[in-house]
């Protein structure tokens, strides 16, 4: 039993006692046809009491039950949430073309055919994080064990934002399986005024290898997500270079140079060149709008260091190497 009904009862009860009391004597009162009645100021309050009482008593569980059942009614009705719940995404509409979802494609060291589509690009206001969904399709015959070498969001100032979440743990992709993972980018406070960010990734389905995308060049204009470009960057070419060479991957290395370039040098002579190579370092880059040039000091494995001066150029999407001498 609940309160209201509990009420109802009570209010049934008083009913009852008062006119078994008061009431009664008023009827017996009005019911003596001999006896003179002067209508008292008691009397008349007596009538005037019995009545309400009587309305009461038959209205009140009525009423009182029917505010019951619209209380309860009012009760089972979802709540309507006004606020955003704790991490809410707020997705970013596309502005301009191409539309979500978008391919990003593999530039360098592509062996694997590891396909990698932007399928969402979305803002977590709570941790002021950027959040990428992205659809990664093994088109190969060999199953990839994907790593993450490099994911992250540069800001023209040199700012970084490394990846977080799924797209670190995806692990084992069948041939032709499709996986679908989300990464999370931190902290990072997007402006929506067209200021630039770019996106870099470097993949690998084995540890010797290191698959390069073409870098995003995007911003945000308003509450839209504006794709500016694909290329690659002249540091994951070199990055390429090193890590070919150092492992000796000249064929690789050999995909790094120009047509014309690839015509003068073979993989062959890259490994002459290059064979004694352990390791290796390149300096600050010195960039032109379609070329540019950097030292790469490779480490023997007898410890002798050999400096390099590299030449790149634009084309396609791509930088590669268009010629090399040695310094020292």
């Amino acid at each position: 039993m609940d309160f209201i009904t509990l009420l109802a009862n009570i209010a049934q009860i008083l009913s009852f006692l008062w006119l078994v009391s008061l009431g009664s004597k008023t009827v017996f009162d009005l019911a003596v046809k001999h006896r003179k009645i002067r209508p008292s100021p008691l009397l008349i309050m007596n009538i005037i009491l019995t009545l309400v009482i009587l309305f009461l008593s038959s209205a009140l569980p009525s009423l009182l039950s029917l505010q019951h059942s619209k209380t309860s009614k009012t009760s089972v009705n979802p709540t309507i949430v006004t606020t955003r719940p704790t991490g809410f995404l707020e997705s970013f509409p596309v502005l301009y073309k191409p539309e979500l979802p978008i391919t990003i494609p593999c530039s360098l060291g592509c062996d694997s055919k590891l396909v990698v589509v932007l399928n969402k690009v979305a803002y977590e206001p709570e941790g002021s994080a950027v959040v990428l969904t992205f659809a990664l399709t093994n088109e190969g015959a060999i199953e990839c064990n994907m790593t993450v070498k490099e994911l992250k969001i540069v800001d023209p100032a040199g700012h970084i934002w490394d990846a977080s979440g799924q797209i670190r743990v995806v692990g084992s992709i069948s041939p032709k399986q499709r996986v679908e993972a989300v990464a999370f980018f931190y902290s990072l406070q997007v402006s929506r005024d067209g200021y630039p960010y770019s996106l870099h990734m470097v993949l690998a389905c084995h540890n010797t290898e290191a698959m390069i995308y073409l870098t995003e060049q995007f911003s945000f204009i308003g509450s839209a997500f504006n794709l500016i470009s694909y290329n690659n960057t002249v540091d994951e070419t070199l990055l390429l270079i090193c890590n070919g060479i150092s492992i000796g991957d000249y064929h690789r290395v050999h995909e790094l140079f120009t047509a014309d370039l690839q015509e003068r040098v073979s993989e062959g002579d890259i490994g002459i060149t290059f064979g004694e190579a352990a390791s290796c370092d390149y300096s600050a880059i010195h960039q032109s709008r379609s070329t540019a040039t950097d030292t790469i000091t490779f480490t023997t494995f007898a410890h002798k260091l050999n400096r390099y001066e590299f030449y790149l150029s634009y084309g396609d999407n791509v930088w590669k190497v268009s010629d090399y001498y040695q310094l020292s």
